[in-house]
């Protein structure tokens, strides 16, 4: 299980968490949901190690990894796609899957191999480089190069937002099958019809506390959250 707990995390001075806490287990779909600026994504760059807590703890299958370096991270088996992708225009997709693979020192050919199984679309973009992706081309390859390194934890961070409604649905099957080999996925979400379509286990997240938890049904039932799941 990766275990989030009481996490603090100011940033120039400014308190951006409060006392957030969430699980994500193993084969499981989340979505910590909350409108821009809530805290989803300093949640995820804390959790990656980027921000360092002023108090809670960061657990991974009972591991305390709360103040470990970002790079280890991987050691522990945690995946990242950022909200921008970070995708590496002048190299090619194979190229950029890689350097994924190459950098959790595992094996390329194995790893493509288990990728394409999830998107068999990227067979025939692998020489492609990435200023020639589409948008959901683009989230593909960010996904896969997180799936590179072996995840037992995905974090993904609005991938699903600006996409044509096919494209996101499509990403969306991806990563239920993902969650179905065994892998905890947690999905960073604006959109209450996005995060429909993964998942209907949420975290509501509004200004920097967790507000909710539960399905998303209910929380559309709860007169504290549904106002702000109203405004996203």
């Amino acid at each position: 299980m990766l275990k989030v707990e009481g996490l603090q995390v100011f940033i120039k001075g400014i308190e951006i968490l409060r006392n957030v806490s969430l699980e994500v287990e193993e084969g499981s779909v989340v979505c910590l949901l909350g409108r821009n600026g809530a805290g989803k994504t300093t949640t995820l760059k804390t959790i990656m190690g980027f921000y360092k807590p002023s108090k809670g703890k960061v657990e991974v299958d009972g591991a305390d990894i709360t103040f470990k370096p970002v790079h280890e991270r991987t050691r522990h088996k945690i995946g990242y796609a950022p909200e921008d992708l970070k995708i590496f225009p002048w190299l090619t997709v194979e190229e950029n899957i890689k350097l994924a693979a190459n950098t959790a020192k595992r094996d390329y050919e194995e790893a493509t191999k288990k990728i394409l199984q999830t998107f068999p679309e990227l067979e025939k973009l692998l020489g492609r480089k990435g200023y020639y992706l589409s948008g959901g081309e683009k989230r593909m390859v960010a996904i896969a190069r997180a799936l590179a390194q072996n995840p037992k934890y995905l974090l993904l961070d609005e991938l699903l937002e600006g996409l044509a409604p096919r494209v996101a649905e499509r990403l969306a099957t991806s990563l239920k099958e993902i969650a179905s080999k065994g892998v905890g996925v947690l999905v960073a979400e604006s959109n209450v019809a996005l995060a429909k379509m993964v998942t209907r286990q949420v975290y509501v997240i509004e200004r920097g506390e967790i507000i909710y938890r539960g399905s998303i049904e209910d929380a559309l039932k709860d007169h504290k959250v549904a106002p702000v799941l109203g405004l996203l």
